[in-house]
């Protein structure tokens, strides 16, 4: 009996505590497609300190210049993505990915309780790539949290995670504090 494609799309792939890789490295990736041919997600724990428009001119002195920008992932790593949701629940229906600025800039006048921030480049694998990098297990699996996105303290999340799968590492020194808003 054939096995069908165990669709892994709107979920958390957190990086094992052992990959030792400048870009995956203590990340989170929400993964935001997954099928038999290819997966993508970003980076939402790795920050940059500067704002959109020090990366782009063109938004400085506009609604979205001093959105946030965080590092997406390593594939088209000079180009960004803009990204509006709302977290008051955990339905991916309000994530809005890949957006124009036009579009970004309705969805906040539409639902200004809405957050935005910009990504740069994305993390993505080809077919069976992202299936044989879990089987190996250089990746944890868990359920997405939109607390997460965008955080102020996005240095603990991957932490926070990587104990919420392994309880164990709560007894070690220096457990980081829960995330915050």
């Amino acid at each position: 009996m054939k096995s069908t494609y165990e669709d892994k799309s709107w979920s958390f792939l957190i990086s094992a505590l052992h990959v030792n890789d400048d870009s995956f490295e203590e990340s989170v990736v929400l993964l935001l497609e997954d099928n038999s041919e290819s997966s993508y997600g970003i980076i939402i724990n790795k920050p940059f300190v500067r704002p959109l428009e020090a990366f782009d001119a063109s938004y400085k002195n506009t609604p979205l210049g001093k959105i946030p920008v965080y590092y997406g992932g390593p594939v088209h790593k000079d180009k960004f993505s803009l990204v509006v949701w709302n977290d008051s629940d955990e339905s991916h229906s309000d994530f809005s990915f890949g957006i124009k600025t036009e579009k970004a800039l309705e969805l906040l006048e539409e639902y200004p309780n809405s957050k935005i921030a910009a990504f740069m480049g994305f993390a993505g694998w080809q077919e069976n790539q992202l299936d044989s990098e879990l089987k190996a297990g250089n990746w944890y699996l868990d359920e997405v949290n939109t607390k997460y996105i965008g955080c102020k303290n996005c240095k603990n999340i991957w932490k926070n995670l990587v104990m919420k799968k392994f309880p164990v590492f709560k007894k070690f020194p220096k457990a980081p504090k829960e995330i915050e808003n």
